[in-house]
């Protein structure tokens, strides 16, 4: 059963991607709808990662990085490992390829390497303030 809420929630991720790279015909805001838009996605992401973590109200997120033109998200984020202390580790989720990897493994530190680093993006920084609101 957690397999198939992993893929909802990730598909919900590819399906808000895919929504708001439409743009309205008219703004009413003077607000920057892209700025809006990797908020969505880069909160969407981190309501995620929390649910998949073992204690997810142990789940802070440090960094939350949208990479320019590629619909990746990259997270640095702290929760509570399986022996009570607090895990410092990393989240890839790269919506165009499907490729999501979190924790501190080979695996992910690679497709870090590959998808997040020395790349062009926008820190989003109100993704625990969001994540408050979202509820459980």
């Amino acid at each position: 059963m957690s397999k198939a809420i992993f893929a909802a929630v990730l598909f919900l991720i590819i399906v808000i991607g895919m929504a708001t790279l439409q743009k309205p015909a008219t703004t009413t805001s003077t607000a920057d709808p892209e700025r809006g838009r990797k908020f969505q996605l880069a909160v969407a992401g981190a309501l995620m990662l929390r649910d998949r973590m073992r204690n997810p109200e142990s789940f802070v997120v440090e960094s939350a990085l949208v990479i320019d033109g590629s619909e990746t998200l990259c997270y640095q984020y702290r929760a509570q490992n399986g022996f009570g202390g607090m895990g410092r580790e990393i989240a890839v989720i790269a919506v165009k390829s499907n490729k999501v990897a979190y924790g501190s493994n080979n695996q992910v530190r690679t497709l870090w390497n590959k998808e997040c680093a020395n790349k062009p993006n926008e820190s989003i920084e109100t993704v625990n303030s969001a994540l408050r609101y979202a509820g459980k």
